[in-house]
């Protein structure tokens, strides 16, 4: 979804427009294109937005991400790959933000149970 879009459909159900929010998920878009996604659009990327932004980013982050995604899935792990599909070359790299943006301990524990 556009982030015109994004805004406008959190400003009807939430009267604030969060345009940080959305801007915050879809920050990788100019890296990775539709893959991006993998990356913020999960259960953790809420919680990641919560911190950054406080409770109030939880509902409009929750809406940005089941908008693009029908679902909030758990974590990078659990995307449909027909909707979050990786192009030949970012896996290496998405790892890698992967482990900055959650940290090593987290990015482990996810990969490996």
């Amino acid at each position: 979804m556009h982030h015109d879009r994004h805004v406008k459909h959190t400003l009807r159900l939430y009267g604030m427009r969060g345009d940080h929010i959305h801007l915050f998920l879809d920050q990788f878009w100019p890296k990775y294109k539709i893959s991006h996604r993998r990356l913020l659009h999960h259960q953790l990327g809420i919680e990641l937005a919560v911190r950054r932004f406080g409770e109030e980013a939880r509902s409009p982050a929750k809406l940005h991400i089941i908008d693009d995604l029908g679902c909030v899935p758990a974590t990078w792990l659990d995307h449909n790959p027909h909707l979050v599909y990786l192009e030949p070359g970012d896996k290496a790299a998405q790892e890698e933000d992967l482990i900055l943006l959650y940290g090593r301990e987290t990015y482990e524990s996810v990969r490996y149970g």
